[in-house]
């Protein structure tokens, strides 16, 4: 199981705008845009008034209404989009499957978001199941963003992967999060650090992480990512079948 959190910016929300075009309905229509064909479904409202037969104009009001209450910053966040992704291998029926994983994302938001607003959508339009969660960045009725740190994030995704493994071991999914690293790659992190000392800045390796990481967060496809990579000097090569 993979956990991602991507931002959102506020540039394209001011408050007493109207819902329809900001980025609590872009992203509302993108969860729910499988719903009607059964590659979806809708299955958690964190402290919202919601339910399945909700209406999508609703809910986004109900954000929208809580996300006027922000202070005033440039390009601050507005909202997280957060997806639990599931590795194959599960042994469950489709009923069961679709309970799991809401109850993972529950507990998910229990430790994540226990007092902002969430709605939760699953996804079944590729290989591996996944849940979409939009998460609003401040909580009912505040006006500050609640913020996690790295670490703190990090905790929450091994706390949540160690629910999943032990109270659903039918999923069958593989430890990321709380495993131990290996011997070389602790080698490594020495080496880099002692150049980021050494250097006062980031190493070349860590740049080209940070670059990276950024642009697989930002493509939606190959071809895009390559596109955007050559923007930053980057370019991709093939060896054999390998890219």
């Amino acid at each position: 199981m993979i956990i991602k959190s991507l931002s959102r910016k506020s540039r394209s929300f001011r408050p007493g705008s109207r819902g329809g075009f900001g980025p609590f309905a872009s992203l509302a229509r993108y969860m729910n845009r499988g719903i009607q064909e059964e590659d979806g479904k809708a299955v958690l409202w964190h402290n919202l008034y919601g339910h399945e037969r909700t209406p999508e104009d609703e809910l986004v009001q109900e954000f929208e209404r809580n996300a006027k209450l922000l202070r005033e910053r440039s390009n601050g966040n507005i909202l997280y989009h957060e997806i639990l992704s599931f590795s194959r291998g599960y042994r469950l029926r489709e009923d069961e499957l679709i309970r799991a994983v809401a109850d993972i994302g529950q507990e998910y938001l229990n430790a994540r978001a226990p007092r902002q607003l969430a709605y939760g959508v699953i996804h079944r339009d590729t290989d591996h199941i996944h849940l979409h969660l939009m998460v609003s960045s401040n909580a009912i009725g505040k006006s500050e963003r609640v913020r996690l740190s790295k670490k703190e994030f990090s905790d929450i995704q091994k706390r949540v992967e160690k629910i999943a493994l032990e109270r659903f071991p039918e999923l069958n999914q593989t430890k990321i999060y709380d495993r131990e690293r290996p011997a070389e790659r602790l080698k490594t992190d020495v080496r880099e650090q002692a150049m980021k000392t050494r250097d006062r800045g980031p190493s070349r390796k860590e740049s080209l992480k940070g670059k990276l990481h950024s642009l697989f967060e930002r493509a939606t496809s190959f071809k895009e990512l390559a596109d955007l990579a050559k923007g930053e000097g980057i370019a991709f090569y093939q060896r054999g079948k390998s890219i």
